[in-house]
């Protein structure tokens, strides 16, 4: 993450995010200043569409930021899950492995 993303910033966690055809099919982008020519090139590289939200409908934004929000707690409460089954089966396995030793 970073707080002041520039459009190479943005280019780089493109391709970092969907490699081997795995980009979304419509991206929505706002009329932020950051998807300039350079991340709209990138994003059609990928050979996908991308919407911009309308101009002068501000609501847009806040539905399109709402499903962002919405798949990262969703992808972050399936992390802390995994990491607490993670946790608990290195315990299970630590006291196996200490009972063996007695």
């Amino acid at each position: 993450m970073t707080r002041h993303a520039t459009s190479e910033w943005v280019k780089l966690q493109l391709r970092e995010a969907f490699p081997y055809n795995s980009a979304p099919k419509y991206p929505i982008f706002d009329r932020d200043s950051i998807f300039c020519t350079g991340v709209v090139d990138t994003v059609k590289s990928f050979g996908i569409q991308f919407k911009r939200t309308s101009f002068r409908s501000p609501w847009q934004n806040g539905v399109a930021e709402r499903s962002v929000g919405n798949c990262r707690r969703d992808l972050l409460d399936h992390a802390e899950k995994c990491a607490e089954i993670v946790g608990k089966a290195a315990r299970v396995a630590a006291e196996i492995l200490l009972a063996d030793e007695e």
